[in-house]
């Protein structure tokens, strides 16, 4: 739907700037540390962004704003606006959290077409004729940038909260926001468990162990 992609530029825009400003923090530590950001940003640049529309129309729909199916329609005078933008965006970080890690579990060389994160740092390893192995640099470095990221959607998702009108608001975002990372974390714990346990179970249980890996992986 052409109206949704108002969303999607503000929450583009809030994970640019939010990189930007990291991406100098990082370099005032050492200059090596922005290939953390140059690659987040790759992760995060683009794609439909389904979790930070959702975001938007639950807000809607609990505010009981009009037209819930109208992203940002026309300029909206909500002083909460602002706030569920940045909630959203950590949706997005927390998906390219969860999928740093989760090609890595699956030892997935691709993303989207693209080389998968620890994939990158392989080739920054490999290109650059370091010592050790580029393949164990590779995974090291992915579960660095994800955890990075789990910590940023955290940051950012505080930072909206901060600015919405109501603390109450605030502190029950916390607590869904807070449940998902816990169901998404233990739902690919359940996904690699059942990939190599599926045959010690019976085949009756096969179908509903099946469905509880994917109700808690996605997040709900």
């Amino acid at each position: 739907m052409a109206e949704s992609t108002r969303l999607v530029d503000r929450v583009q825009r809030a994970l640019d700037e939010f990189l930007a400003e990291r991406s100098t923090d990082l370099a005032a530590m050492a200059p090596e540390l922005t290939q953390l950001t140059d690659f987040a940003r790759g992760f995060l640049s683009g794609g439909k962004r389904f979790r930070a529309l959702f975001c938007y129309w639950g807000w809607q729909a609990v505010a009981g704003m009009p037209d819930p199916l109208d992203p940002l329609p026309g300029e909206s005078n909500s002083a909460d606006l602002p706030g569920i933008v940045l909630a959203a965006s950590a949706l997005e970080m927390f998906h390219a959290a969860a999928l740093v890690h989760d090609d890595m579990m699956d030892n997935s060389d691709t993303r989207r077409g693209a080389p998968a994160a620890h994939k990158l740092f392989e080739s920054l390893h490999a290109g650059n004729g370091w010592r050790g192995s580029a393949s164990l640099f590779g995974q090291s470095a992915g579960l660095l940038l994800g955890d990075l990221l789990l910590g940023w959607s955290d940051e950012l998702f505080d930072q909206g909260t901060a600015l919405l009108a109501t603390r109450s608001s605030g502190l029950a975002g916390r607590v869904e926001f807070t449940r998902m990372r816990t169901e998404v974390t233990a739902g690919q714990y359940l996904d690699i468990l059942e990939e190599n346990s599926w045959a010690t179970h019976p085949g009756s249980e096969a179908l509903n162990r099946a469905h509880r890996v994917i109700v808690y992986k996605s997040a709900k």
